[in-house]
């Protein structure tokens, strides 16, 4: 009998807030580790830096459609967990 391989579970965002979460910021909260944020297309505006630490996965709908901005000093998104993280799609992380 095969073994069923379950489906990757991933966290659709608009830039509009209309997604499975509002922000960014609640998504990558609430995301489970191993899981995968889907970025539509549009900017996505950060109040502060995003320091994430879990192992999850930003897919944006292409580095011309989709983007993180923040006027916050320092950094846009940062990953300082143990593990892989990616970040694919996207433009605007540095």
């Amino acid at each position: 009998m095969p073994t069923l391989t379950p489906t990757p579970v991933a966290i659709r965002l608009e830039a509009d807030g209309s997604g499975d979460y509002r922000t960014l910021e609640e998504a990558v909260a609430a995301a489970s580790p191993g899981e995968t944020i889907l970025l539509e297309t549009g900017t996505y505006r950060l109040v502060e830096p995003l320091e994430i630490s879990k192992q999850i996965r930003l897919v944006g709908a292409g580095m011309d459609d989709t983007e993180i901005v923040s006027e916050a000093w320092g950094y846009v998104v940062r990953f300082s967990g143990d593990g892989p993280f990616a970040a694919d799609g996207l433009w605007g992380m540095t």
